[in-house]
């Protein structure tokens, strides 16, 4: 087992970390949760058809479980007010903890349930994806979608704890490891080149599932090193959105899997480097090669541009009429650069070229 700490300090908070197999019992245990007023859990409901009665069933003794809907569409202020009526429904109080088991998208609604529900209760985030493990339940980030726009309405509010056990990864199809190892590669390449060189030789072994808990903790101390310096996201953190303005545009207008249009949002950010960034081609070529090592087909030439940037104008990461993008200069780096409409359908179709050959 493997103890990490997100440190935000404002206001101070220690919130724990843990990686590895067989941890769920370990810290969840009685003595912990007696501490709370109650416990409220909200499962995925897979999840919970899968583990109920075998990892999470100690854990889930005796505890009201709101059983959540797969799907992004469910990430939802609808929705949001459900959990919270749900939470009042079960007495719950401002000395409760709130359980967050599944995905990306049950870990970010069950944190912001959390921090706003009066005015902020303990949440344990319990993530089972891959890309949950190393990204989404990591750094004190929550929210919901508003107008098909990802992530416009949330919080900060630090967990009590994350237990990142890696049996609950077991079950996995291996489009969901793609999903995170993606966003693995995308803070190694944005930020540690180091890291970068260490996994992506590996990439088809952890595909297939092999040595996935080294590069969990590794993705857990890349990001750390960025949200501890930066966990409000006022500058340093940004470049945790490497691939992602164009990504969740691709998301939205395509209707693409997460990781694949990050994939593509990352790939679009590269030709973007090489562009307007300085980036070398034998560093374009690593990454390059890398992304499409994981995702090998795009249909990109059904992708509108006018669509798409029209997404991007609504992204929360712009800045008044500025469209931010993170570009690299080198791999391992970053910058934040200002990128035009006529700038973007450039590298979209420099992109589509490229990948087509």
């Amino acid at each position: 087992m493997k103890r990490f700490l997100f440190t935000p300090l404002h206001p101070p908070v220690t919130a724990p970390i843990y990686s590895g197999a067989d941890i769920i019992d370990k810290l969840a245990t009685p003595r912990f949760l007696k501490q709370f007023s109650a416990v409220c859990a909200v499962v995925d409901e897979r999840v919970f058809e899968l583990y109920s009665q075998s990892i999470l069933k100690h854990m889930l003794a005796g505890v009201p479980v709101y059983l959540f809907p797969r799907g992004e569409r469910h990430k939802s202020l609808a929705r949001l007010q459900r959990l919270l009526s749900w939470l009042w429904e079960n007495e719950a109080d401002r000395e409760s903890l709130v359980l967050g088991i599944g995905g990306g998208v049950v870990t970010d609604i069950t944190g912001f349930v959390a921090s706003c529900y009066m005015r902020g209760v303990a949440y344990v985030a319990v993530p089972t994806t891959l890309l949950a493990q190393i990204d989404a339940a990591i750094g004190g980030k929550n929210a919901v979608n508003l107008h098909n726009t990802k992530n416009v309405v949330g919080s900060f509010h630090a967990p009590r704890m994350v237990i990142c056990d890696s049996r609950l990864l077991s079950s996995l199809r291996t489009v969901q490891i793609k999903q995170g190892l993606v966003e693995a590669i995308k803070v190694f390449a944005a930020s540690d080149r180091r890291l970068f060189a260490k996994h992506v030789p590996n990439l088809q072994f952890l595909i297939g599932r092999q040595d996935l808990n080294h590069l969990i903790a590794d993705a857990i101390n890349a990001k750390l090193a960025i949200v501890n310096a930066d966990p409000y996201e006022k500058g340093l953190r940004r470049v945790l959105n490497f691939g992602h303005t164009t990504g969740h545009a691709v998301e939205a207008v395509a209707g693409w899997s997460h990781g694949k249009s990050i994939a593509f949002g990352m790939l679009i950010a590269l030709t973007l480097s090489q562009l307007y960034s300085s980036l070398s081609q034998r560093d374009f070529n690593q990454m390059w090669s890398a992304i499409i090592a994981i995702y090998d087909h795009f249909d990109a030439a059904a992708l509108d541009a006018e669509l798409l940037w029209e997404k991007i104008k609504h992204d929360k990461k712009r800045s008044g009429k500025q469209i931010n993008f993170v570009l690299l200069p080198r791999c391992g780096t970053h910058q934040i650069v200002p990128i035009s409409c006529a700038q973007f359908k450039r590298s979209l179709a420099e992109t589509r070229e490229r990948i087509s050959k």
